[in-house]
């Protein structure tokens, strides 16, 4: 894949670019390369309404000054070759005829419907980059080339003669995208590093947006924790034009829509379908293919899947499970498997082409895990004590040469969905005949299911959201104190919960109806942010990505009745009927959860000396304990428990709250100066 940037700066500013064009290129490359390794290209636009285009390396255009109303622009890409067809890149790209010039980042899924569209003959086609293929539908179809694209894109594109530039990413989400705009410059990068590596980018953060991390709403708004860095939001087009800016959605799921066929059986037959095509585009890679392989539905379906694919084309599959250090045993939650591996090697048994790699990673840090990981992002990490594992993979991964790694990490919302919401909404429209087998059937299955709570959770949608708002503010009273697993400050806590925002973290299912179940999951699914995620796994060499987060397979599973994903007390009943006789007993039938990092107290247990020296350096810092309290992150400390590792309450205090308030408060650390 690839990183890119692009500054554009007018009047003064452009003669300041002009003077510095050497250095300003040098920044971004530090700033960038990381994320593409294997080739750097920059592009100036320097001549009024002349450009040049692509120069040897090291070879550096002359200077000519520009006319005060004539932009300076430049332009540059870093190249991580993981599509075959990335031999051809040779971007920034530049259309002289239409004085268009064009950067993009990403995987084109619908190259051959593109090139049907255009005219592309196949032998050209195959001579094509997919920078190239996205330039012909950005000619052709301009801003509107964002919803022709089907795939993993972020593109810029801008008309010096116009003074418009226009950024979009893909429907989705999967790659990344930022942009700054101030008086005489505006500029866009893969991630904030390329913006921040500017001059007159400030470094400042965003107090709510801070204080949303802290309470861990994810959600990925427009406005970045840096707070002259905005996000292009997943499905949107950001167009400049003389300095005015304009957003437009150009995808939006439905929540009305509802897929109808004829039997059950078709339903099964289309599932598996549309979710091979996903798995067959992620497959286009220039090396070998990995993936991620827990015990839970989601990884093993696209290791499944993946590997029948590959073995056609005689190309083997690496799986890659983390694990516990050996002989670990214990203790972990009720209900939930600290070594994965066990059903995850019962499903590789039956894939001949695959070959299974348990990873350790206790020789990994979680603390400088998580620094790194924060420089990286862009922002603080979420779950700190899962870093390790996740950096051990990639880089087990780029040592065996792979350029692809596969997860299923938006599987919850898309391919598994439970239709857990079947019974509210066969309540609340009177099918109580239909209500009872479905409820009956559930607690034949699972016997924990009372009558009382199946009737409990099948009138929650009925009650009134002012009284539900009512009972949660009373049950909150006055109490300032944070919740355990939040490190946040209790003044910033106060302030967060006088604007109202705390309401919106809790979630209520309000299904009524198969709109409303589809709602809720597609909520769930703008929730996640693919984009930052796969630019991190390009800094280890590899791309990871995720079909089940395809446009196509999210758009026909949220589509799906919501008797077709719960039927007779099963939940995810499309998934369980598509993948029978694929997935193994020790999968399908599992009632234990996988427990990720399940040695974390080990890890974080030998770093405590660390942690200590960590905590004295922040305490220093005054930006860090405005946001993050650090007293409660020394009482925790010096309060470190011998055992109870499975009780929720030390969980909440020593495995979430200590390491993300360290996460977020070395973040803020570095992003300060430590001021």
């Amino acid at each position: 894949m690839t990183a890119i940037a692009g500054v554009i700066v007018m009047g003064a500013r452009a003669r300041d670019l002009g003077a510095a064009r050497t250095d300003l290129g040098a920044s971004l490359r530090a700033a960038l390369h990381v994320y593409g390794r294997d080739a750097w290209d920059e592009w100036r636009y320097e001549r009024g309404e002349q450009l040049r285009g692509e120069h040897p390396r090291g070879e550096q255009p002359p200077s000519v000054d520009a006319p005060r109303d004539h932009p300076r622009a430049l332009f540059v890409r870093a190249l991580l070759r993981t599509l075959p067809e990335d031999v051809h890149d040779r971007q920034p790209l530049w259309h002289e005829a239409s004085g268009t010039a064009l950067i993009f980042d990403g995987r084109i899924d619908n190259r051959d419907e593109i090139a049907r569209a255009l005219g592309i003959g196949a032998a050209e086609l195959a001579q094509l980059s997919d920078s190239d293929v996205a330039l012909r539908v950005a000619l052709e179809w301009d801003t509107s080339a964002a919803e022709r694209l089907r795939g993993a894109f972020a593109v810029a594109c801008w008309q010096p003669a116009r003074r418009r530039l226009w950024l979009a990413r893909d429907a989705m989400g999967h790659r990344p995208l930022f942009w700054h705009q101030s008086q005489g410059m505006l500029a866009f990068a893969s991630m904030p590093a390329g913006l921040l590596a500017l001059p007159g980018v400030s470094c400042e953060l965003d107090e709510l947006s801070v204080a949303r991390a802290l309470m861990l709403d994810m959600h990925p708004y427009a406005q970045t924790i840096h707070r002259d860095i905005q996000r292009v939001e997943a499905g949107r087009v950001v167009e400049f034009v003389d300095g005015a800016v304009s957003v437009r959605r150009f995808h939006q799921l439905d929540p009305q829509r509802e897929l109808r066929l004829a039997r059950d059986e078709d339903y099964v037959d289309a599932f598996r379908e549309v979710l091979e095509r996903a798995v067959a585009r992620c497959l286009r890679s220039c090396g070998p293919v990995a993936s991620q392989l827990s015990s839970g539905y989601d990884s093993t379906t696209v290791t499944a899947v993946a590997a029948r694919l590959l073995a056609a084309r005689g190309e083997r599959l690496t799986a890659y499970t983390s694990v516990p250090r050996e002989g670990f045993a214990g203790p972990v939650p009720k209900g939930r498997e600290a070594d994965e591996s066990v059903a995850a090697a019962a499903l590789v048994a039956r894939l001949p082409n695959v070959d299974h790699v348990r990873i350790r990673s206790s020789d990994r840090s979680v603390l400088e895990t998580a620094r790194v990981g924060g420089q990286l992002l862009g922002k603080p990490q979420r779950n700190p004590c899962n870093g390790p594992w996740i950096a051990a993979i990639y880089a087990d991964a780029a040592a065996r040469g792979a350029r692809v790694v596969l997860t299923g990490q938006c599987g919850n919302a898309t391919i598994s969905l439970q239709g857990q919401q079947l019974l509210q909404v066969l309540f609340a429209q009177g099918r109580l005949v239909e209500w009872f087998r479905e409820a009956s059937a559930l607690r034949a299955l699972k016997s924990s299911r009372t009558w009382k709570s199946l009737i409990r959770q099948s009138v929650a949608p009925l009650v009134p959201m002012w009284l539900i708002r009512r009972r949660d503010r009373a049950r909150m009273g006055t109490n300032t104190t944070p919740p355990e697993w939040s490190p946040i400050n209790p003044a910033l806590y106060a302030q967060w919960r006088a604007r109202g925002e705390l309401e919106g973290l809790k979630v209520h299912s309000r299904a009524r109806s198969g709109a409303g179940a589809r709602l809720e999951a597609i909520r769930m699914l703008e929730r996640i942010e693919l984009g930052e995620f796969t630019a991190v796994s390009n800094a280890a060499g590899v791309d990871l990505r995720d079909p089940t987060k395809d446009q196509d397979l999210v758009e026909f599973c949220v589509s799906v009745p919501l008797g077709q994903l719960s039927r007779r007390g099963q939940n995810r009943w499309l998934l369980r009927r598509a993948m029978a006789g694929v997935l193994p007993p020790e999968i399908m039938e599992c009632q234990a959860k996988g427990y990720q990092a399940a040695d974390w107290f080990e890890h974080m247990g030998a770093e405590l000396p660390q942690v200590g020296a960590e905590l004295q350096r922040l305490q220093a810092c005054r930006e860090v304990s405005r946001f993050v309290d650090l007293d409660a992150l020394g009482r925790s400390l010096s309060g470190w428990p011998t055992g109870g590792w499975e009780n929720p309450a030390v969980q909440r205090e020593f495995r979430l709250r200590l390491p993300r308030g360290l996460a977020v408060g070395m973040f803020i650390h570095d992003a300060s100066g430590g001021a």
